[in-house]
């Protein structure tokens, strides 16, 4: 066989391999999708991922089935969708942990978090600091004066490490100097029903699912943690206009699949996720829960997980070196 031969043969060959994987991506999906969610039913982000699915199911006329599957501090559904085949039928929808720090926090764990294919942004909330009616400060400059005269006392509440409202707190401390004391817990609502008895002091909540608790007396927000006040909470205070122009925190959420998928698949799912965000009651749903829309494509997914990575990461670095 000649040169040329050799050469329009691999070029033939070439054309044929991507003629077959648009074929696929075409097609795709043949059978029913799995969407994992690696936290317990009932939250923000099994919320997120049954609108997906539902959505997704209703377009592509296959099941789209969300399976809950919990424990190691989402490390056990992030494992089961890392080793999954790249071929669209097995996603996650996922808070930050599993898609940026969990490397960091546990040993031995069977993925890369920035592995994973980013697909697309779902929703985000800013954090809000929360202390209990109880707790003896009404402001943010009250609260760390407190703190500094009573060092491990002010006890602050997370769904466990790695999670922002921990990460946050943690930040708080180090710019400050302060010494806080953790509890960890199973989910949000379990750290809020703490703060309305009482039993612990401050946390990082969701906005989106402190509002309704708020506007009922529950508990005191000090703070929003981002730049600009919310239209939720127009009397509270954020971060920049109390003297912390860079302190932002976002609880967000996102569609990721396992490692190497076909970015003419990516593109193909991300497109019908941003337009069934886009839809009516869609929207409508979002905005009940207080959750801010986002639509990102691939790159734009990929950018933000890495910058909120590469935050969190030297927080929490610089958090392990001082227990040290």
């Amino acid at each position: 066989m000649t040169r040329f031969a050799r050469q329009s043969a691999w070029i033939a060959a070439l054309l044929l391999q991507c003629g077959l994987a648009m074929a696929a991506t075409d097609r795709f999906p043949t059978h029913a999708v799995n969407i994992i969610v690696p936290v317990s039913p009932g939250s923000p982000t099994d919320s997120l991922a049954r609108m997906v699915a539902d959505r997704l199911s209703a377009k592509w006329q296959e099941t789209v089935t969300v399976l809950n599957v919990t424990g190691g501090g989402q490390n056990i559904g992030a494992s089961r969708v890392f080793r999954s085949a790249p071929d669209g039928y097995t996603l996650m929808v996922s808070p930050p942990p599993a898609l940026t720090v969990n490397h960091l926090l546990y040993k031995g764990i069977t993925y890369e978090p920035s592995k994973f294919t980013p697909i697309a942004m779902l929703a985000q909330a800013p954090n809000v600091l929360i202390v209990s009616n109880s707790f003896p400060a009404s402001s943010l400059k009250d609260l760390i004066a407190y703190a500094k005269a009573n060092p491990d006392k002010v006890t602050f509440g997370s769904q466990g490490l790695g999670s922002t409202a921990y990460l946050t707190a943690q930040r708080l401390a180090a710019l400050k100097g302060l010494k806080l004391r953790h509890v960890p817990y199973r989910g949000e609502l379990p750290v809020l029903n703490d703060i309305i008895a009482g039993r612990l002091d401050m946390f990082f909540g969701t906005s989106s699912t402190a509002v309704s608790f708020y506007r009922a007396g529950k508990f005191k927000v000090l703070a929003v943690a981002d730049t600009h006040r919310l239209p939720t909470m127009p009397d509270v205070h954020s971060m920049a206009e109390l003297g912390f122009p860079d302190f932002q925190s976002t609880a967000w959420w996102a569609l990721a699949g396992p490692p190497g998928m076909d970015p003419a698949l990516v593109t193909r799912i991300n497109h019908e996720v941003v337009a069934a965000l886009g839809e009516k009651a869609v929207s409508d749903k979002l905005q009940k829960l207080h959750l801010q829309q986002v639509k990102t494509s691939p790159s734009e997914t990929a950018a933000f997980i890495a910058k909120e990575t590469a935050l969190w990461s030297q927080i929490l670095r610089a958090e392990t070196k001082s227990r040290q």
